[in-house]
Parts: structure tokens; C-alpha cells; sequence
């Protein structure tokens, strides 16, 4: 007896410059996709955050409806407030604070050197935010304790539980 062939899922993608096409194609009909992209600008250690700055400049280069919010307490308050429900797409280029004993005291940093300027996870989860994506491209922004019962709680648990569809974080 000859087996049945296994069972495979076939996917087409484009070409890449068809694919990078696509999606600078505005979706929903005539509106497109905004992105509110906000980037820290030092560590713990005062060194500039470079890389987040250039992180956010590239996006609004690369794609149009960006929003990009450079001053740490611009970002903060944006943060705070349901202002980042207006965007389909959060980009948060910061520096993070994880506390695995208190998850919801685990941090976005903008700016290290001002206590005002960073927003709690359990801040973030209070927010009513309809964004479909959350990028948290800090280090370990996905890191927590895991908890019995509720799983892992931090950073990604508070977009989500704020009404984020999706959230892309790091482990490291």
C-alpha cells in the first residue's frame, strides 16, 4: 500500500518589491494604516538611544501615516492618555524596566533620567487602545515572571489587556 501524500499548505508571496508594494497600498478603502512610533532617547546609563531615534525616522521614511514623537515627555503623555488608540500600529522603540515580582510594575522608559517619563505596565493596561499591533522593541519587553494560573504578566500582557490585537515583543 502507498500512503497518502501528507497533507500541505501551499503559500504565494510576491516578490519583494511587489510585496513592499502591497504594503505601502493604503488598507480599508481610502484610509490608510497609521503608525505611532515613539522612540526613547537614553539608557540607564545616559547613553543615547541612537538606534531607537533611527528606528522611527526609517519608518516614517518607509511608510506613509507615521507619526513620530522623538521627546520623551510627549511620548509619556501620549502614552497615559487613549491618544495612542488613534493609530492602527504602536511603535515603541524604548528602554524597558521588567520586575518580575510585580509585573505591572515592569516599564517603558523614554527617558531614564526623568522618573516622569516612563508608563507602567499596569498604566498601559488600564488604557483603552484599539491598535491591531503593538511593537516593544526594548530589550526583554516580553520578559516577566510567569505567574500560576495567568501565564506571563508584564509589558505584552498590558497592550493586550488595553484591547492591542497583537503585540511583538522581545525575550532578550
Amino acid at each position: 500500500l502507498v500512503d497518502a501524500p501528507a497533507r500541505r499548505t501551499v503559500v504565494r508571496v510576491p516578490s519583494a518589491t511587489a510585496l513592499l508594494t502591497m504594503r505601502r497600498q493604503p488598507t480599508g478603502g481610502d484610509q490608510a494604516a497609521t503608525i505611532g512610533a515613539m522612540a526613547g532617547v537614553s539608557d540607564q546609563q545616559g547613553q543615547p538611544l541612537e538606534g531607537a531615534r533611527r528606528e522611527v525616522e526609517w519608518l516614517a521614511r518607509r511608510f506613509r501615516g507615521v507619526t513620530v514623537v522623538l521627546d520623551p515627555d510627549s511620548a509619556t503623555s501620549r502614552m497615559r492618555r487613549p491618544a495612542g488608540s488613534q493609530h492602527d500600529v504602536l511603535h515603541l522603540a524604548a528602554h524597558t524596566e521588567i520586575d518580575a515580582q510585580q509585573p505591572w510594575a515592569s516599564a517603558l522608559v523614554f527617558d531614564p533620567g526623568s522618573a516622569h517619563t516612563q508608563v507602567l505596565a499596569g498604566s498601559i493596561a488600564d488604557l483603552e487602545l484599539a491598535a491591531d499591533l503593538a511593537v516593544l522593541t526594548g530589550c526583554t519587553s516580553a520578559g516577566s515572571a510567569v505567574l500560576a494560573g495567568e501565564g506571563m504578566l508584564g509589558l505584552a500582557t498590558g497592550f493586550l489587556a488595553a484591547g492591542v490585537t497583537e503585540v511583538l515583543a522581545t525575550l532578550w
